[in-house]
């Protein structure tokens, strides 16, 4: 997973649409928008899955960004939820 974040990440920022300066505001703006795609996808599984996807690659680069082990927090919240009693 490492992998595919730091490739994803390279190519957002060769794009230009990630930088130094790039905010907190401006991955939440960028998120909100990808869940609005998702909200107004077709009902196609392609077309959703395509969407879900940006939501999570955003999410992604976003953790990167600030240097956040994405993948371990992931493990750490599947084992959290695993006991849960909500």
């Amino acid at each position: 997973m490492r992998e595919l974040i730091l490739e994803n990440y390279k190519a957002t920022e060769s794009r230009g649409k990630i930088d130094t300066f790039t905010t907190h505001e401006h991955f939440v703006d960028k998120l909100y928008e990808e869940l609005r795609e998702v909200e107004n996808a077709e009902s196609s599984e392609i077309e959703l899955g395509k969407e879900l996807a940006d939501v999570i690659l955003t999410a992604m680069n976003y953790a990167y960004h600030y240097g956040i082990d994405i993948e371990q927090e992931l493990y750490d919240k599947v084992e959290y939820n695993k006991t849960r009693k909500d």
